[in-house]
């Protein structure tokens, strides 16, 4: 690429967005439970070769807030 220096690397990281985790791990938000989402999600990162440097989670974390 244009205009990077000499001996930059590659980072690879996980962006997580919006996950709205609730208080319960049978809790629903629109029909869908946020842990099972979210444990899929991370299943899917393990089952590739990618080794992120971080994780990085941003957007509504929870839902209720509480």
């Amino acid at each position: 690429m244009a205009g990077l220096s000499a001996g930059v690397t590659d980072i690879t990281f996980i962006h997580l967005t919006d996950l709205h985790l609730v208080e319960s791990e049978e809790g629903q938000v629109n029909g869908q439970a946020p842990t099972d989402r979210l444990r899929s999600v991370i299943k899917r990162v393990r089952a590739t070769e990618l080794s992120p440097a971080f994780i990085l989670i941003t957007g509504d974390l929870v839902t209720t807030g509480q």
